[in-house]
């Protein structure tokens, strides 16, 4: 199960790999009808201790990177009611973490994560920096071997990013000008194809010029005459 604080992303880990914490005593209460269950806690940390902040800012340091959010995670087993915290283990185990709306990628554009995990041992803070294994555009899947602070770290492809930046806008196939001229009703006034040029104008230049010619003829015949 998960409990999830509001504003925080979906966070899931496999029935696998949550099993391996049965001890042998827990599963000798199980047989005699004890109840156990784990628990994923997360909470979107507003304000990170400055101590956690230094770390992941050192981290990252020259490498381009942003945070985008911190999470606090946590997993606890519930023994017939009573909590306790599981910090760290010996085996690891996959982390998959939903990427928050606010941080998916403009379309078009490949935007790269990773997972900067901090928690303390022996009373030193350790930070590890850890990749995104999996090819889905909104999770981060990461294998970790303890739980505490995390920062999702990103950094933009710049191939994606310029290759976005120079297609043009367009609308089914035609370019920005002639879907504007749809919308105001004027006709388009791009460089010619032969498919939609508008011959009306030029007719009625050559009406008026030609009544304008008459106009001077008439008079010049009545002179002569």
């Amino acid at each position: 199960n998960t409990e999830i604080s509001q504003g925080a992303p979906t966070v899931t880990v496999k029935d696998d790999d949550v099993q391996k914490f049965l001890t042998e005593e827990d599963k000798e209460d199980l047989a005699n009808g004890s109840t156990i269950r784990f628990l994923v806690q997360v909470d979107k940390v507003e304000k990170p201790a400055q101590a956690v902040l230094q770390e992941v800012n050192q981290q990252l340091q020259d490498t381009g990177k942003k945070v985008g959010a911190y999470l606090d995670i946590n997993l606890v087993k519930e023994k017939n009611g009573v909590k306790s915290s599981i910090s760290e283990w010996n085996d690891s185990m996959d982390l998959v973490i939903a990427i928050p709306q606010e941080l998916w990628p403009r379309e078009g554009e490949k935007r790269i994560f990773s997972i900067i995990h901090v928690h303390e041992k022996d009373g030193q803070l350790i930070t590890t920096e850890l990749p995104d294994m999996d090819d889905n555009d909104r999770t981060i899947t990461a294998r970790i071997k303890g739980m505490s602070t995390f920062a999702l770290a990103y950094t933009d492809d710049q191939s994606s990013v310029a290759e976005t930046a120079a297609k043009p806008e367009t609308e089914s196939g035609k370019d920005v000008n002639t879907a504007a001229a749809k919308e105001t009703g004027q006709p388009d006034r791009s460089a010619a194809t032969g498919d939609d040029f508008d011959f009306w104008p030029l007719i009625l230049l050559a009406a008026v010029s030609g009544a304008a010619v008459l106009l001077i003829w008439g008079p010049l015949r009545k002179k002569r005459n």
